[in-house]
């Protein structure tokens, strides 16, 4: 599990034809696909919704309420709902520049072990 904090602002606010918000757009001076799938908070700690694409310094997030609509909506017709599976994806770490990995917290030698072994993906 990966924890950190990326401070952002809100740059625009997409609503719904019913006035519900439908998407929030964030500014961020750090992004990456790492992001994706992230929670959003506020600064009072509240859950904002979660990061479901990046666009260069910008942060596409689901608002929490359509969410749990979704959510909701998924738990209600379960019987039709396909099974859940994970997917994986990944880079194999023959292409990663050793500073992605020093990045991500690995330490330098080990690092230097593990993509001099090409083996694995990241």
């Amino acid at each position: 599990m990966r924890i950190g904090e990326t401070p952002g602002t809100i740059a625009t606010v997409s609503r719904a034809p019913s006035g519900a918000v439908s998407k929030l757009k964030a500014r961020l001076a750090r992004l990456s696909p790492a992001n994706i799938g992230g929670v959003a908070i506020n600064d009072a700690g509240e859950t904002v919704g979660i990061v479901d694409g990046i666009d260069g310094s910008e942060a596409s997030i689901l608002p929490t309420a359509l969410i749990r609509l979704a959510a909701k909506r998924v738990l209600t017709q379960q019987s039709s709902v396909p099974k859940p599976w994970l997917g994986v994806t990944g880079e194999p770490v023959a292409t990663l520049d050793m500073d992605q990995f020093v990045n991500r917290g690995w330490q330098a030698d080990r690092a230097t072990t593990l993509a001099g072994d090409h083996r694995g993906y990241y």
